[in-house]
């Protein structure tokens, strides 16, 4: 597992629904897809990457 907030050092990763490595499938063991974790605008889509543009932030 890469996490963002641990600098992307990688680390271990066993499912608890897996009690050894060796019998725990590949989807368990995530070796078939990733999980991304999203601000909510982003997870909106309402950031300057979807939109094509930079988004000035206004001041208060």
């Amino acid at each position: 597992m890469y996490a963002a907030w641990r600098g992307f050092e990688p680390t271990d990763y066993l499912s608890s629904s897996c009690k050894r490595k060796k019998k725990c499938s590949k989807t368990l063991r995530h070796r078939d897809h990733v999980h991304i974790s999203l601000s909510r605008q982003g997870g909106f889509g309402n950031t300057s990457f979807y939109e094509g543009r930079v988004v000035k932030k206004k001041k208060d």
